[in-house]
């Protein structure tokens, strides 16, 4: 009973001694006696996690851990920003922490999106006086510096080797392998005129290479941080885009950028109303802009659990068929144009708009040709490329359809069934047909 006392005052000389050391603003560097060039170097920023098991350590010893650890990496960081979860998310007055995130890739993560390049994870067990510890230091920049390790000490039972010596192994670990970014670094990107070089994720912060006199090829040149790992994106209006990784020191670095040349053909299987299946192909007359297509969409063999029938089929027959003969077929041809950049809205979407004609066919016993009741029509199309980057890319698109029908009441019996007459819009000499859709496949080589 008569430790107890003389614990809790060596304690709280310990957190006065703690407190009268810290800076003013928690969590960031102290700047007193530290001659730094501050027009070459930009602050690194290092996010702390802290873990310490509950029941191995009462409230104080949690406490008391926590601070002279932050006190010790302001002492041999001064000139780094010390972002603290554990100080801003817990509760200092219980020493209650937050768990840091369980995998490394979840704690870079969560690190970026705090604002720091790097990350120092510390976790403490066992229980008094044995006590392990387990450290990670994580460079966001430069990965190659990152390292881990554990080490064991005897806590003292009045905590009086809680202090700057017990945490000496992480903070030199870290001291040797922070080092201090280079504000100013050139890294030039070469090749193709015209190419435009970009930092995903950062708005604003793209180059376009420009024509070099008597050249082929071109430069630009970006300034950026060093050390550190960059990740740009090339692209040229009828090219495949190009990632480049780039990890920069304190040299200068040059890029060679080499871009694939896309085909000015592309190629396309659909299926019409999920049914009729469609083959085309496509020439792009000004890459990325202006293109034609034709396609030949048959209705010879469908699909009927997806698609719509004539009237000579009974979707009540409990005996129907898988495939269908339907007995036409139609030849389009287009014109049509991309309405976005090449890499779409966010990679993902590129809209597009096709107009043209068609040709309607028939295929019947003793007749082949044009079909006498339904010759001809147009068709728009307004559909979009699925992942427009790639090579293999989906495509889906809505396409209402109007027909030439010189007897509009005896074309209208062969075209749909009774149930689908909401699909149809019947004119002096026309059918219009909406909404018709076509799911498939695009590939460009």
């Amino acid at each position: 009973m008569k430790r107890k006392p003389v614990r809790n005052i060596s304690a709280c000389f310990l957190f006065l001694g703690l407190f009268a050391a810290m800076p003013q603003v928690p969590g960031m560097a102290q700047q007193a006696g530290v001659q730094t060039d501050r027009s070459k170097l930009l602050p690194r920023v290092l996010v702390l996690y802290f873990g310490i098991h509950d029941k191995g350590f009462p409230s104080t010893i949690r406490f008391l851990a926590y601070e002279s650890l932050a006190q010790e990496l302001r002492l041999v960081l001064p000139d780094v920003v010390i972002i603290e979860p554990a100080r801003s998310g817990g509760s200092m007055t219980d020493a209650q922490f937050p768990p840091p995130p369980e995998t490394a890739a979840a704690r870079n993560k969560a690190a970026r999106d705090l604002g720091g390049d790097a990350y120092l994870l510390i976790e403490v067990s066992g229980d008094v006086p044995n006590v392990d510890v387990r450290y990670e230091f994580s460079d966001l920049l430069v990965p190659a510096r990152s390292t881990s390790g554990s080490y064991k000490k005897v806590l003292d039972s009045r905590f009086r080797n809680l202090n700057s010596l017990f945490w000496i192994v992480p903070a030199n670990v870290i001291k040797d392998r922070l080092k201090p970014r280079e504000q100013l670094v050139d890294v030039t990107f070469t090749g193709l005129p015209g190419t435009v070089i970009a930092q995903p994720g950062t708005k604003g912060r793209e180059v376009t290479l420009g024509a070099g006199p008597g050249s082929p090829e071109s430069d630009a040149t970006v300034r950026v941080a060093a050390p550190g790992a960059y990740r740009f994106r090339a692209s040229l209006p009828g090219y495949y885009p190009s990632d480049a990784g780039v990890t920069v020191d304190q040299n200068p670095v040059t890029v060679p950028i080499d871009l694939r040349k896309k085909s000015l053909f592309t190629f396309d299987f659909t299926l019409t109303d999920l049914s009729f299946p469609a083959l085309s192909a496509s020439y792009q007359i000004l890459p990325e802009t202006l293109f034609v297509r034709a396609t030949f969409e048959t209705y010879l063999l469908s699909i009927i659990p997806f698609g719509s029938t004539g009237s000579d089929y009974d979707r009540n027959n409990s005996n129907r068929p898988f495939f269908l003969s339907l007995g036409s077929s139609m030849l389009k041809a287009a014109v049509g144009t991309y309405l976005a950049p090449q890499h779409g809205f966010w990679g993902v979407f590129r809209p597009y708009v096709m107009l043209g004609p068609f040709v309607r066919l028939v295929s019947m016993k003793g007749y082949w040709g044009i079909d006498p009741l339904i010759p001809a029509g147009a068709q728009l199309d307004l559909g979009f490329e699925l992942l427009p980057e790639s090579k293999l890319r989906g495509i889906i698109a809505f396409s209402p359809r109007i027909y030439l029908a010189p007897d509009t009441a005896l074309a209208a019996s062969g075209l749909y069934d009774p149930k689908q007459f909401w699909r149809f819009k019947f004119l002096d000499g026309f059918i219009l047909q909406i909404p018709t859709m076509y799911v498939g496949v695009r590939f460009q080589p």
